[in-house]
């Protein structure tokens, strides 16, 4: 059910920024899709209790998406997922693929999208 949530997310957010969408419109569109995935994580480590799984990694992309759409607000306004996230790239493993030549932290989307492309 998170997956399906996040998909659902990942389209309202994504397919905007093929079209050009308005950037304010976008934006307030992110902080209403996110609120049910904002309330599933609450003080959870992670989003199915203790355990990391791939939807972790999902949401993590898509936290650092939502953090760039809504021009780095996103985790100033919502403390759990600032610390949700830190704690995902705070793996030692994470962390070093982060620091690594290979880890891509933006674009999201491709050449063809008006927001956010190569």
């Amino acid at each position: 059910m998170l997956y399906a949530q996040l998909k659902d997310v990942k389209s309202a957010v994504t397919g905007p920024c093929y079209v050009g969408a308005n950037p304010e419109q976008l934006k307030q569109t992110c902080k209403i899709k996110m609120q049910p995935l904002v309330a599933a994580l609450g003080k959870q480590d992670y989003l199915v209790g203790g355990q990391l799984t791939y939807l972790d990694f999902y949401m993590l992309e898509m936290c650092d998406f939502i953090q760039f759409l809504t021009n780095n607000e996103f985790y100033q306004e919502n403390k759990s997922i600032a610390r949700y996230v830190k704690r995902i790239k705070g793996i030692k493993q994470i962390k070093k693929y982060i620091a690594s030549d290979r880890y891509l932290d933006k674009p999201f989307n491709n050449k063809v999208a008006k927001i956010n492309n190569l």
